[in-house]
């Protein structure tokens, strides 16, 4: 069994002191939401301030966390139908993961909670259940089976569980991006286990974020993106896996429709935009879509770009990234 936690790298570095207060650099690294996270404030850095950031992650972890139980999540799962008043983060984040399954005609879907712990892939219990345990568990998916109550109360019809895993990182990130501008930061750099989100540029240049190569057993890059003041997050088959008996590799990125892992020749998908939210659910829905329909997809879509890998190593680009992506590996083509 293999297991990745990171799909994109940062190809920078950081000064860690400045003599200057307002240029002072800190860097802080945590565990949370199961992954590594670590946060990068360029300017205007302090104990204080990364500090806010930690406590807001945990925050977030507690309250969205689909395993422990004083999660809103989790009480929302085993409420028995029966509506519950959450934190209103919990309700922002369920309201937009409801929008996103909207637009990408159900690709991404909060409402595949059973379907995850199902197939338990990434825990101790990782199998490739029945097809009958799988009909039986796909019939609980779907957006009908989500209620959603102004201000803050969410209830789900018995038997349906939810899953903010997907998106809830991104959103962890967007509030780093909030914390630091209330805090008068121009530039930073956060990476929640792969998902990249950037405040301002580097000095006078933009940030240069290599892509995972998503066949590399060691952390290396096929290619670069200059970004300014957005989120590039990765989905891939490479992320969490396990390896049945007969060495077939059943991956973590479910098809809401077949309740199988998405089978459509793609090993990642990379989606930039300057919300990271956002980017978190699309770059899940456009694994599921596939290639053609993903491409179809994105070049509909005013504020994201996306990176196609295939397990044969072509790289598909979205139109806006046709210039601003650099190939850095020949192992890999962009077809013409």
């Amino acid at each position: 069994m293999g297991k990745r936690i990171f799909s994109i790298l940062i190809l920078t570095s950081f000064l860690l002191v400045s003599c200057v207060d307002s240029h002072r650099s800190m860097k802080e690294v945590v565990f949370v939401m199961d992954t590594i996270v670590t946060l990068d404030v360029r300017d205007h850095a302090n104990e204080k301030l990364l500090k806010k950031m930690t406590d807001r992650l945990m925050e977030i972890d507690s309250l969205m966390s689909f395993s422990k139980e004083e999660s809103d999540i989790y009480q929302v799962n085993h409420a028995k139908g029966e509506s519950v008043l959450v934190d209103s983060s919990t309700y922002y984040v369920v309201k937009k993961a409801v929008e996103y399954t909207q637009m990408s005609g159900g690709c991404f879907d909060p409402s595949i909670g059973r379907l995850v712990a199902l197939w338990g892939i990434g825990s101790d219990d990782e199998h490739v259940p029945s097809i009958k345990e799988i009909e039986e568990v796909v019939e609980t998916i779907g957006l009908d089976k989500i209620s959603l109550s102004e201000p803050n109360s969410i209830s789900l019809m018995d038997g349906t569980m939810i899953d903010v895993g997907a998106i809830a990182k991104g959103f962890a990130a967007d509030e780093m991006i909030r914390i630091a501008k209330e805090a008068g930061v121009e530039s930073a750099i956060f990476n929640l286990g792969g998902n990249i989100s950037v405040l301002g540029s580097k000095g006078s240049d933009s940030f240069r974020i290599g892509i995972r190569n998503p066949f590399s057993e060691s952390d290396e890059y096929f290619g670069i993106v200059e970004v300014t003041d957005t989120s590039v997050v990765t989905s891939g088959n490479y992320e969490r896996y396990f390896i049945d008996e007969s060495g077939v590799k059943y991956h973590h990125i479910l098809d809401p429709f077949s309740g199988y892992p998405a089978d459509n020749e793609l090993s990642g998908v990379t989606v930039i935009c300057s919300s990271s939210i956002k980017a978190d659910a699309f770059s899940t829905a456009l694994y599921v879509m596939g290639l053609e329909k993903g491409l179809a997809f994105i070049e509909q879509m005013d504020d994201m770009e996306a990176i196609f890998v295939t397990n044969s190593r072509d790289v598909y680009l979205s139109t806006g990234l046709q210039t601003s992506f650099l190939l850095c590996d020949d192992s890999f083509r962009i077809p013409e």
